[in-house]
């Protein structure tokens, strides 16, 4: 019987689960967002003391933050860090060179050159990068500079290290998009 009450309960709350799921995908008006947005931003601290005494202090902080480029630049600079930063042998750094789908002609030109000096190095070698904390330093209309500091594991042959290096990154706005125009590691 208590088997049964349980499985009842886990499928009621997969239903519920998927309603609301459903009825937010297919519901996409303001008001949803807002609540949604509302309730992931709610943070309720609350501190009671050994009296009787109780304090409560509740945040709420709505994030009304609409600037579509600051978005982009971002999801920009995370993206090419990710892919400027990883790269390996095997794939005849396919990554590296897939850094240049968010770059200017004049970063992708020095990508270029980077790949044929780093085929030229002897042994394997791969790197895997993760973009950890991105922050835009300077936005104007056409233009940011955004620093993104990253998680970087390098292999050469068997030898591994780990860094935490930042990367530099001077965007430009090329038609509606943002792209890479100049980047430097900064360790």
């Amino acid at each position: 019987m208590r088997q049964r009450l349980i499985i009842i309960l886990v499928a009621v709350v997969i239903l519920v689960g998927l309603g609301i799921g459903a009825a937010i995908l297919v519901d996409r008006s303001d008001t949803v967002k807002n609540a949604v947005v509302k309730v992931a931003n709610l943070n309720t601290n609350s501190v009671v003391n050994g009296n009787t005494n109780a304090s409560a202090n509740t945040n709420q902080t709505l994030n009304t933050n609409t600037n579509p480029d600051r978005a982009a630049i971002i999801f920009v600079a995370k993206v090419f860090t990710e892919r400027f930063g990883s790269y390996s042998t095997a794939d005849g750094y396919a990554g590296l060179l897939a850094a240049t789908s968010y770059g200017t002609a004049l970063i992708n030109e020095t990508i270029r050159k980077n790949v044929v000096t780093l085929k030229t190095l002897p042994g394997t070698r791969s790197s895997v990068t993760k973009a950890l904390v991105t922050n835009i330093v300077n936005q104007a209309a056409t233009t940011a500079t955004v620093t993104v500091q990253a998680q970087r594991t390098e292999t050469i042959g068997e030898s591994r290290t780990e860094t935490t290096p930042t990367l530099q990154l001077q965007l430009v706005k090329s038609g509606a998009d943002w792209r890479v125009n100049s980047a430097s590691w900064r360790i």
